[in-house]
């Protein structure tokens, strides 16, 4: 993603890897305000944020919105 005039980024040769993930593009929208609210990129807002929350001492696990049973065909179904 560009990067945004006047935000602070990550210090220049700091190792990172690429992550992509699909989202409500109204989510999007929020955490890309709230990132320009506090003059960071949206990338080093989220990672601020996982941080953050890892310095509690865990990431919350978050339960599924489907099993993988619904996810997946029962093999009579493709034969």
């Amino acid at each position: 993603m560009a990067v945004t005039k006047g935000t602070v980024t990550r210090t220049v040769n700091t190792p990172s890897v690429l992550l992509q993930a699909r989202i409500d593009p109204a989510l999007k929208d929020e955490i890309a305000a709230a990132a320009a609210e506090s003059g960071v990129s949206t990338a080093y807002y989220l990672e601020a944020l996982l941080r953050a929350q890892m310095a509690e001492g865990f990431l919350p696990r978050i339960a599924p919105t489907r099993t993988r049973q619904q996810l997946e065909l029962p093999i009579s179904d493709v034969a």
